[in-house]
């Protein structure tokens, strides 16, 4: 037992070394830009509602519960979403408008893109992403779902022209399990999930974007796999709920690879890569509450969210980690409220990290049609350097 015990000090010895001789690199979590999350304020860990339990808390796999107004029996909804089509623009929806104006005015098509782009990439930061989530289900306690994204992102910079982005491509298949503890005062329920994922990057600078490439095969490209772990518990008291949950826990590390473009798809062409890109585990604490109206029941209803954010990084140097910028406790908040008016039309609102979201949707029975306009902080403080953007999904669910 003894030399056991010496032998696994040994390797834990040695993996920490080894961590400690290798470069770490921030990795983000996967994530989406989904409508209805930023419309609430970017986090709904307490109120996750089925398809965004796969992205907030897997305790929602259970399924949201729902009152029938006629017998008034308590019952879980079980939610297939078929197809889910979101896209997403990092820029400022209201500039683009005018943007779209001064073509209709007769402003070369090309020029005013340009001028568009270049004034974004100075004040805001620009790009476009799409994520795709195909055959998803979630409720009865599982949640099982496929998702392919794809984007590219560049920061905000005075020199717009060498603004380093980047694109990623994810594909990611996801599988887990909650389940319901009925206790004397409260409900408990509590979850998990496991989420294997491919993922590639590829550098780009703007000029590059607006330019166009000559052979974008030979653009360095790194790519490979993790597997993510997920937790979380929500309690229920009346209308209130407590939530808690934990992703990426201890730490989501990539095996990644590196090679031109047009060997990706072979493996045994690529390099391991020296670095270790690592997405760091988080903590959501959160709060929600689902008032009811018993007077006005039958024309809206309404939901109530809040949340802290924190990452955990247990065993991490944030000094050391290339690429990982700490939040400040403000832009870690998020709050927000939905309503659903007439069992139709979703409208939606909240605060991100001290910016202002909103939202609205509308429920065509076999499916929804969403729209958001967000805010979202990249510096380290709230109110240091603001993203603005707009997102819109089309799902076909039920």
């Amino acid at each position: 037992m003894k030399k056991t015990l010496f032998n696994l000090a040994l390797i834990l010895m040695a993996l920490s070394f080894s961590w400690a001789e290798t470069q770490i690199s921030y990795m983000p979590s996967y994530g989406w830009y989904n409508p209805r999350i930023l419309g609430m304020g970017g986090e709904v860990s307490a109120d996750p509602d089925g398809f965004s339990s796969f992205v907030s808390n897997p305790a929602g796999f259970v399924g949201d519960k729902k009152v029938d107004k006629e017998t008034g029996e308590v019952g879980t909804k079980k939610e297939f979403t078929l197809f889910s089509l979101q896209a997403a623009m990092i820029a400022n929806p209201f500039q683009a408008v005018d943007m779209a104006g001064s073509m209709e005015d007769g402003q070369d098509s090309m020029s005013a893109f340009v001028d568009f782009a270049l004034a974004q990439l100075e004040e805001n930061g620009m790009g476009a992403r799409t994520d795709l989530a195909v055959a998803s289900y979630a409720g009865g306690g599982w949640g099982i779902g496929t998702f392919i994204s794809a984007g590219t992102m560049f920061p905000q910079s005075d020199l717009a022209l060498a603004t380093e982005g980047e694109l990623t491509v994810d594909g990611v298949f996801e599988i887990g399990y909650a389940r319901e503890f009925e206790l004397p005062l409260f409900d408990l329920t509590v979850g998990g999930d496991l989420r294997p994922m491919y993922r590639m990057l590829v550098p780009l600078t703007a000029d590059q974007l607006l330019d166009g490439i000559p052979d974008t095969s030979a653009l360095p490209a790194t790519y490979g796999f993790g597997i993510g772990f997920d937790g979380g518990a929500t309690l229920e008291w009346r209308e209130m709920t407590a939530a808690l949950a934990l992703r990426d826990i201890g730490h989501t590390k990539y095996m990644m690879y590196e090679a031109p473009l047009a060997d990706v798809g072979n493996f045994s062409s690529g390099a391991a890569s020296d670095i270790q890109y690592t997405t760091p585990m988080s903590l959501t604490v959160g709060f929600g509450y689902e008032p009811e109206l018993p007077r006005i029941g039958w024309l809206v209803d309404m939901s109530f969210v809040a949340s802290y954010k924190h990452d955990l990084l247990i065993g991490l140097d944030p000094l050391s980690y290339y690429g990982y910028t700490q939040s400040s406790f403000y832009k870690s908040l998020h709050m927000g409220v939905e309503t659903k008016w007439i069992d139709l039309i979703y409208l939606r609102a909240g605060l991100n990290g001290g910016y202002f979201t909103a939202g609205t949707g509308i429920d065509f029975v076999i499916g929804e049609l969403n729209m958001a306009v967000f805010s979202t902080e990249t510096g380290r403080t709230a109110g240091q350097t603001s993203e603005m953007g707009a997102s819109m999904e089309l799902a076909f669910r039920w």
